[in-house]
């Protein structure tokens, strides 16, 4: 199938990506009156922290992340990308990447026939890779204390809101970081 790069990641964290977009579209496919209006809220400023409203956005989530562990920032361009295919049809949405946006070098030929099964091993992969030590944080930890950080749960969305709000508290807060200095 002709796909788009949706996280420009590559590997495992790509083929999340495009595993939770083909079950979107087949759930979408199998329900075509899916109602966009009003099925997620997220912040404009925060990327991955989207909240399925409705009991339908509910649903989908449930269908596109079942057994991947996937990212709130996985989560929002996969539903993002869902949503334009059904304003505008797959092919529509071939042809925004390859004419309107110029980026021809995002589309490519993704085999779906192991698509499940890679990603069961990237996940496999990943875990024996924490399970030896590796702490992906590590870097994170030396810049920001873990006490200004804002944990959520993309599965959660009670978690998802906790983590918007504190969000909208901080940025509230915290200085105007657009100014230019002088």
């Amino acid at each position: 199938m002709e796909t788009i790069d949706i996280s420009g990641m590559g590997g495992g964290y790509e083929r999340c990506c495009q595993l939770m977009l083909l079950r979107g579209m087949k759930f979408l496919e199998a329900n075509p009156d899916f109602n966009w209006s009003e099925s997620y809220k997220g912040s404009p400023s925060v990327y991955g922290l989207l909240i399925s409203e409705s009991f339908e956005a509910k649903t989908l989530d449930e269908v596109i992340v079942k057994d991947l562990g996937s990212s709130g920032a996985q989560h929002q361009a996969v539903i993002g990308h869902l949503h334009y295919i059904a304003e505008h049809g797959y092919q529509g949405w071939i042809d925004y990447f390859r004419n309107e946006l110029n980026q021809a070098d995002r589309i490519y030929e993704l085999d779906e026939s192991q698509l499940e099964e890679n990603v069961k091993q990237d996940i496999k992969l990943w875990e024996a890779k924490l399970d030896a030590g590796y702490d992906p944080l590590a870097n994170l930890r030396e810049i920001i204390p873990e006490d200004q950080w804002i944990n959520v749960n993309p599965d959660d969305p009670e978690s998802m809101k906790k983590g918007i709000k504190k969000l909208i508290e901080k940025i509230e807060f915290a200085p105007n970081l657009t100014e230019k200095k002088t």
